[in-house]
């Protein structure tokens, strides 16, 4: 939880980058998915499973925006930074079988919304971002 809460400012304080390295520790927070090897939750219930987990993580996102002092735009994407995160873990797959491979979706997961949000800053569209990471989480979870 405290890495979401540093995410969530690091993010208010523009780098949203570093906040995604902070949020590799707290991806862990969710309930246990399905069992390797077995068929895969539907959309829904694959919903389902990650929604407690993105809210909490995004409240604590929001919590650290708040005490940096971020904007509208900051805050919004720093409450869905988790939800796209957890979106991306899911869609890159859950269950790797070796624990080197499970590190890298990890980290890749969890960077993927700092990469968006950094993409579109760079092209000038950074109110964008929370348009950007809301529908990167649907189409990864529901889509």
């Amino acid at each position: 939880m405290l890495g979401a809460v540093l995410a969530g400012a690091v993010a208010a304080l523009g780098q949203p980058v570093g906040a995604g390295l902070l949020l590799v520790p707290a991806l862990g927070l969710r309930a246990p998915g399905h069992l390797p090897g077995a068929p895969g939750p539907g959309r829904w219930a694959r919903l389902a499973l990650h929604l407690p987990a993105a809210l909490t993580l995004g409240g604590a996102a929001l919590l650290g925006a708040l005490l940096a002092g971020g904007g509208a735009p900051i805050l919004l994407s720093a409450v869905l930074t988790p939800w796209a995160a957890l979106g991306v873990r899911s869609a890159l797959g859950e269950s790797a079988g070796d624990p080197a491979v499970a590190a890298h979706l990890q980290y890749a997961a969890a960077m993927a919304p700092g990469v968006v949000g950094a993409l579109l800053g760079g092209f000038g569209e950074a109110g964008l971002a929370p348009l950007a990471l809301l529908a990167l989480g649907w189409v990864m979870l529901v889509g």
